[in-house]
């Protein structure tokens, strides 16, 4: 039987087995970092790492019961046990005594609060870390700038970064816990939903650099302004005190907050040259991006296997922290070459029907839905374009406004536009409004009935909307037409 442990903070990625943690220590020296009480079993118990699924769990690690919704971690402690677990944290000891399983020999411990206490445990393993920690957060683009900055520094270093959306106040310690002695560098994305969090990171992971990638409308539903959203993602300036930050010039919510004071700045721009970090020259193919970049004085030829000029910003903020922090320029254009982007993140899909696929449907908002307009027209050339777009959440009062940017933006660059959900219908609305053809679904599960005969073959196909709003199905069904 498999645990899916489900719990209240909801993460995905959690590391595959073959991992092992850097914990070593024992029972008795947990029970001196937390809340936690001693049930039973031996306080001289090794342990080597952490779980909360069994699924993940390894001989020597300590498994952690979350009692969810609809699945609880208690179920499973006699599996954990089988798989070698070195004992387990619970929070429901009536639950362990009622048992039919005699567990005299497992050690168990008690807390009221797990997430606490895989913090604290997180909070022990970074304060024995020596190494830099690479801290990246930013309305969009955390996740492919944290791939990018992978790729860059392993020629360098041997680097421990976040997996899937391991990014929250349960995630992120979870990756802590996963160094081991090879690692010489931690790189850790920083999600957040309110003002606070990102603050809240930081003092568990204590960053020695970082950087901000931008500063758009997603959380607006919760935060209200940019105002807002920019103050939650300048936390990490205000924890990077004389430590090096890296900020995209051009942003002006990044410009007001790296005149704060606090991290020292380092300003990135496309083409700025009196910038620490610029391109003295760029190029863009639809499969790639080249050109010069210049970094606190030093220069080195650029390539990255991915387009959009979006990226070759966030691929900019890499390679200044990176120098900042020592690391060649040259071996880290050489590590972006091995850059490739995660499905759902313009990931290209070339079909059987001649059609190329742009799969970025793991997220959206109207500053990240344009870009990748712009990378749609860039790939394309003269093929047929065609964007199949869908509803951007947590905008608040400006999901109204939000998507109908995004369908003005669409008109102007010529794109045929198929959108479905109901906030969508104002990006087609506009096609309307234009005179151009547009078609609009109320539901996924309607545009699939009617997409073998919608979009031609050769054309370049751009799937992008919120996460919720399950688009890989579409790029699945594009994918296995014949």
């Amino acid at each position: 039987m498999i645990n899916h442990n489900e719990q209240e903070v909801a993460v995905d990625g959690l590391p595959t087995k073959g991992d092992k943690s850097m914990l070593p220590t024992t029972i008795s020296s947990i029970l001196e970092l937390s809340e936690l009480e001693w049930m039973q079993g031996s306080l001289d118990t090794r342990v080597t790492g952490v779980s909360i699924d069994t699924r993940t769990l390894q001989a020597g690690d300590l498994f952690v019961a979350f009692a969810g919704e609809k699945v609880d971690g208690h179920q499973y402690l006699d599996q954990a046990r089988h798989l070698g677990a070195s004992g387990a944290i619970v929070t429901n000891p009536e639950q362990v005594r009622q048992s039919p399983v005699a567990w005299s020999d497992f050690p168990i411990l008690v807390t009221a609060n797990p997430i606490h206490a895989i913090r604290q445990l997180a909070i022990r393993e970074r304060n024995q870390f020596q190494g830099p920690v690479f801290a990246v957060t930013g309305s969009n683009g955390k996740t492919t700038t944290k791939e990018m900055m992978f790729a860059a520094y392993s020629p360098s270093v041997t680097c421990l970064a976040t997996r899937g959306n391991l990014n929250n106040e349960l995630g992120l310690p979870l990756t802590i816990l996963q160094r081991t002695d090879t690692h010489g560098a931690m790189v850790l994305e920083m999600g957040m939903r309110a003002r606070g969090q990102i603050s809240d990171l930081c003092e568990i992971a204590r960053p020695t650099a970082g950087m901000i990638t931008n500063i758009g409308h997603s959380h607006l539903e919760t935060l209200g302004s940019q105002q807002n959203i920019a103050l939650a993602k300048g936390e990490l300036l205000e924890h990077l005190s004389d430590r090096y930050a890296a900020l995209i010039k051009e942003d002006p919510w990044l410009w007001k907050l790296g005149q704060r004071g606090g991290a020292k700045i380092l300003w990135c721009s496309l083409q700025d040259g009196s910038a620490h970090a610029y391109f003295q020259n760029i190029e863009q193919h639809p499969r790639y991006i080249r050109g010069t970049v210049e970094i606190l004085g030093h220069v080195s030829d650029f390539y990255l296997p991915s387009p959009g000029l979006h990226n070759a910003q966030n691929a900019l903020l890499v390679l200044a922290i990176g120098v900042s922090e020592g690391y060649s320029l040259d071996s880290m254009v050489e590590g972006l070459k091995t850059y490739s982007a995660q499905e759902g993140r313009l990931h290209i899909i070339e079909t059987k029907r001649g059609q190329t696929i742009l799969d970025d449907c793991y997220n959206a908002s109207p500053l990240s839905m344009k870009a990748s307009l712009d990378v749609l027209v860039q790939v394309a050339g003269n093929r047929p374009k065609v964007a199949i777009l869908g509803d951007m959440f947590e905008l608040g009062d400006y999901a109204v406004t939000g998507h109908k940017e995004v369908g003005d933006y669409a008109v102007a660059l010529g794109v045929q536009v198929m959108s479905v959900g109901s906030l969508a219908k104002y990006i087609s609305g506009q096609y309307r409004v234009s005179g151009k053809p547009v078609v609009h679904f109320d539901s996924v599960e309607g545009m699939l009935h009617d997409l073998p005969n919608l979009i031609p073959d050769e054309a370049t196909v751009l799937v992008k909307a919120s996460r919720g709003m399950h688009l890989e199905t579409i790029v699945r069904a594009l994918v296995e037409q014949r």
